[in-house]
């Protein structure tokens, strides 16, 4: 069985190196001298929000939801 406390610690560490990692390519894009058309950067804008709330809630919640559907519901839960 594994302990809830180093996976959730594992998954912690996860979404916080995925934000790191995020935030530091919109900064780099926000430095450069570009200036896109309005359109392109609300799709933009967009498009990273849904990849972005893909990555975390896979990050987040694969494995209880993995534990509850393989009957695990009590560990699931924890």
């Amino acid at each position: 069985m594994n302990n809830p406390f180093k996976i959730g610690l594992f998954q912690a560490l996860g979404l916080t190196l995925y934000v790191s990692l995020f935030a530091s390519v919109v900064r780099t894009l926000g430095e450069t001298n570009i200036n896109p058309d309005p359109i392109f950067v609300i799709i933009a804008f967009l498009l990273a929000f849904i990849i972005s709330a893909t990555i975390c809630t896979s990050i987040a919640l694969v494995y209880p939801l993995d534990l509850f559907f393989s009957d695990r519901k009590k560990e699931a839960l924890q």
